[in-house]
Formats: structure tokens, C-alpha cells, sequence
């Protein structure tokens, strides 16, 4: 243990006397590597899967599909209740932005009828925690398994007001696939 503080001590000494300390950063602690952000005791994409800036969400899959893939990555879907934490923040709010709604804020009044690229929603679509596009662009599948609730939350690029943090969808129906229902994975 001592040698790696050592170590770690003398990597960033280098650093700053060869002048890179300005191109380095320190890793955020509430994010990881493979592009999650922590909340409280459990970690959620930032952004719907694949989770990679660029991609569009993957779409028309069914809640048994959608867990299958999370766990293709060493992950799992979230939970309702880790979904909900996310979306309304620590304030709770209605919307990820705040209380009142406002069609600008998320990917919920599109005028082309198909999800937008990761990254390319609006800015401003984000909750307190960091986590992006809870409430607009594609409805997302929660739920850890068919003994829970297994349900979508959010709102999709048509889903205008309807796009809160509390609604709930398609309850207890895991066969249901839409082109506007995707889904992100938690850990």
C-alpha cells in the first residue's frame, strides 16, 4: 500500500515537472471507466445503451431482451425504484430539469419520428445526478426480474407532457416492443 502512494506521488510529480500536469485529470469519483454515473449505492449508465456517445439507443426489444443485454455487459437492468431516484433527483423533481414542463428540455417534441443519436438530444436533459435522456428520446424497460413490477419509465421522442419521472408503462406486459421503448443498465 505504501509503495503504490509512493508511486502514485511520484507519477504525478513527473507529470507536473515535465508540464503535462495541465493535460491531466483526475478521475471523477462519481463516474466510472465504462461510462456510469453513482448514485447512492448502486451505478447507472449515463446514457441509454449501448451507452457510447454517437450510437442510437437500441430499440424494439422486449424486458427479456433488454436484460440479456445488460448482462452481456456485466451488468443488469435497473430497478423501478433505482429509475425513479435518478430521474427526480434529490430535490424530486417531476421532470429531471425541474418541476414545470417544458417541451424544449428533453427529446419529447421531435419532428422526425425516430430517436436521436446519444449525445445529440438536448443538453439540458439531464437529472441532478449527471444521468441524460431519462425523460425523452426513448421510453426505457426497468425492472430486476418478473417477480417485481416489470414496466417502462420515461418518455420517448413523442411522448410530449407525458414524460415524467413518476409514470409508469406497459406493467406487467414483457412481451411488449416499440421502436420508442429502449432501455439502460445499472450495476
Amino acid at each position: 500500500m505504501k509503495t503504490s502512494v509512493v508511486m502514485i506521488a511520484c507519477s504525478l510529480l513527473v507529470l507536473f515537472s515535465l508540464g503535462l500536469w495541465a493535460n491531466f485529470a483526475l478521475p471523477d469519483p462519481q463516474q466510472t471507466p465504462d461510462n456510469m454515473i453513482r448514485i447512492g449505492n448502486f451505478y447507472m449508465d449515463k446514457y441509454e445503451f449501448p451507452n457510447i456517445i454517437g450510437a442510437f439507443p437500441v430499440t424494439n426489444v422486449t424486458w427479456n431482451e433488454a436484460k440479456a443485454l445488460c448482462e452481456s455487459v456485466e451488468k443488469r437492468l435497473c430497478t423501478d425504484k433505482e429509475w425513479v431516484q435518478a430521474c427526480r433527483g434529490p430535490q424530486g423533481l417531476r421532470y429531471p430539469y425541474g418541476q414545470e414542463y417544458d417541451g424544449t428540455q428533453c427529446n419529447v417534441e421531435s419532428k422526425v419520428d425516430a430517436p436521436q443519436r446519444i449525445g445529440e438530444t438536448p443538453k439540458t436533459c439531464v437529472s441532478a445526478y449527471g444521468v441524460y435522456d431519462l425523460n425523452g428520446n426513448v421510453w426505457e424497460w426497468v425492472g430486476m426480474s418478473l417477480d417485481e413490477d416489470v414496466l417502462i419509465r420515461g418518455g420517448a421522442w413523442s411522448s410530449e407532457s407525458c414524460a415524467e419521472c413518476a409514470l409508469k408503462f406497459w406493467v406487467n406486459s414483457p412481451n411488449a416492443k416499440s421502436d420508442r421503448a429502449g432501455f439502460r443498465c445499472c450495476k
